[in-house]
């Protein structure tokens, strides 16, 4: 007989390990902050800091290589490999009277500091004006209900003789704690050099380019104490 019985079952299937997915070597869209700084280590002599993290917030960014060109863009080299994200961001409300609270918006989490850490240099943050770039440090960081936006207190401005100047909606905001340092020689002092960050996997050519004009810090002092210009 033809029965019904022959085309059902009631023998359940055992579901397996589902495969593992395979991972990534694209880091994705990068950005990346050149800075004219102060000298912030005894070994950095002329040059500048970079400053790179992920562009849209992914975790599993794998680090850039740094392209600079020092002839207008007519041919670019490999300077650098930066594999370390950046605590970075922008000031995301007017300053008010009194420049606190500073209110920064930022791709990562910020923590407050005790007295002792700041002497110890703690917490030490850099902000790009249109003006020039100001070193900065701050104790303490409030999260207000934005996730990743805080605002700080007790702020130390103008640091490594800087100027302080009112900041604006838009600065670039970087923590200091992770910046990479470029070797320049200081005869490209005044001129325009280009940077790009060729993420893991990006074709160079369709790389964001950003540019700065050296300005190098003229007060280093290099071996046996001596200040050089």
């Amino acid at each position: 007989y033809d029965r019904q019985s022959a085309y059902t079952s009631s023998v359940k299937a055992i579901e397996g390990n589902k495969p593992t997915l395979p991972t990534t070597s694209f880091s994705g869209p990068t950005t990346l902050i050149p800075m004219n700084l102060p000298s912030l280590r005894p070994q950095d002599t002329y040059g500048v800091y970079l400053a790179a993290a992920s562009a849209d917030g992914r975790p599993a960014w794998l680090g850039c290589t740094v392209q600079a060109s020092y002839d207008n863009q007519a041919s670019w080299q490999n300077v650098t490999q930066i594999i370390e994200a950046s605590v970075l961001g922008s000031i995301s409300m007017t300053e008010p009277v009194g420049g606190e609270p500073l209110t920064v918006k930022v791709n990562n989490d910020l923590e407050s500091a005790t007295d002792d850490q700041l002497a110890a240099k703690a917490n030490a943050f850099a902000l790009v004006h249109a003006t020039g770039t100001e070193i900065c440090q701050f104790k303490t960081a409030t999260e207000t209900a934005t996730e990743h936006e805080y605002e700080l207190t007790d702020v130390l401005r103008g640091q490594l003789g800087t100027t302080e100047v009112a900041g604006a909606i838009g600065d670039r905001f970087v923590m200091l704690d992770s910046v990479y340092f470029l070797p320049i020689d200081i005869s490209f002092k005044d001129k325009t050099i280009y940077f790009r960050d060729v993420g893991l996997g990006e074709v160079a050519d369709e790389a964001g380019v950003v540019s700065i004009v050296y300005q190098p810090d003229t007060t280093v002092i290099h071996d046996g104490g001596v200040v050089t210009p």
